[in-house]
């Protein structure tokens, strides 16, 4: 009897040890998917993050980028207004001398050829 009780004793133990095996794998299965589950809710969190961030950033962007062009067009307008002021400055201090002495010397050339010239006129009439 003994052996037979043993053999029950390790049927119902093997039984029992079947069921909680199953147990066992259903809450495995039932982590895993809620693992999976917080896993896919951390990814569409981060997602929705970064989106968001991206978006802020496009917006920085987009600021800076009309900030930095209006720079652009007051920088523009100051080196066009000195070079303008240096070029008249160079034109009064270096350029109209020269080209004033040029004209001077071309009307005094002109004049003295006409007063070489002016004698002769007179003496064929």
């Amino acid at each position: 009897m003994k052996v037979a009780e043993l053999k029950l004793v390790v049927d119902a133990n093997a039984v029992e040890m079947r069921q909680e095996f199953v147990n066992v794998r259903r809450e495995i299965a039932d982590v895993r998917t809620e693992m999976h589950d917080e896993f896919a809710d951390v990814r569409k969190e981060m997602r929705d993050g970064f989106a968001a961030v991206d978006q802020k950033l496009d917006a920085y962007n987009a600021g800076l980028h009309h900030e930095i062009d209006l720079i652009a067009e007051r920088v523009a307008r100051n080196v066009e207004i000195v070079l303008e002021d240096k070029i008249h400055k160079i034109v009064d201090v270096h350029v109209m001398p020269v080209l004033e002495k040029r004209i001077d010397e071309r009307i005094d050339e002109k004049l003295a050829a006409f007063e070489h010239r002016l004698p002769r006129k007179r003496a064929k009439r």
